[in-house]
């Protein structure tokens, strides 16, 4: 009984996968095209007779199963009848992984311009790298979502968007993480832990900021629960 719920499960995961990766594809045009629009009409068609048999009682897997195989083989034969220009962009992913070369490459560039100048500073108080750093961060974690979406067939063209302008989201929450964590080597410093740590701190500046690149939520995280340390117990 266990291994039947599993398995209608496992297909019912499939579907879902099957059914948000073809509306993604739909939203991101692939109807446009004349000679994929059978292929989609009979992934629809054939989804839903999957889930038709799914909620028979008891549960028709062998033709779920097979209705699911119809469904893919549609859907792939309407993805391989679009230009491949429309297949790198929406399917391969390479104009994101592009757009992230080109920013690592940037990125790359201004640290080792850097390397001679790192009393450079924003705001006065910031060491430069320290959003360079945080941009590189957001880059890995659009390196990241790209790839995982490549591999679910979900890349939205809407998303072009945040992908430029997600590494000036993490140079911005690497320079508020730098607050904090100054601050907290300032007091740190102030009850005499700070000695022969300089080498430490900048170590640890650099994997925060690069950390509150990769991860925003973290940093609002720390920000959401400063008023709980303030607030009397």
């Amino acid at each position: 009984m266990v291994s039947t719920s599993n398995s209608r499960t496992s297909l019912e995961d499939e579907l879902d996968k099957l059914e948000n990766s073809l509306t993604v594809q739909i939203e991101n045009g692939l109807t446009g095209y004349q000679d994929a629009q059978a292929g989609c009409s009979i992934a629809q068609s054939e989804i839903a007779n999957a889930r038709g048999a799914l909620s028979k009682s008891p549960p028709d897997e062998l033709a779920a199963r097979a209705a699911l195989a119809n469904g893919r083989k549609a859907y792939d034969e309407a993805l391989a009848k679009t230009p491949g220009l429309w297949r790198i962009v929406n399917i391969y992913g390479l104009l994101w992984l592009a757009v992230f070369v080109a920013w690592s490459v940037g990125i790359g560039l201004a640290l080792y311009g850097l390397r001679d100048n790192g009393d450079l500073s924003v705001f006065s108080q910031v060491p430069f790298w320290v959003p360079l750093y945080g941009a590189l961060g957001a880059v890995l974690q659009g390196f990241t979502s790209v790839i995982f979406h490549v591999h679910l067939r979900t890349i939205r063209r809407i998303w072009l968007g945040w992908f430029v302008f997600c590494p000036f989201i993490g140079a911005v929450t690497a320079i508020i993480a730098f607050f904090l964590l100054d601050a907290g080597f300032r007091l740190w410093s102030a009850e005499g832990g700070a000695n022969g740590a300089s080498g430490q701190r900048d170590l640890a500046q650099v994997l925060v900021s690069i950390l509150a690149g990769y991860k925003w939520g973290w940093v609002t995280g720390v920000l959401d629960k400063i008023p709980a340390l303030k607030s009397p117990a």
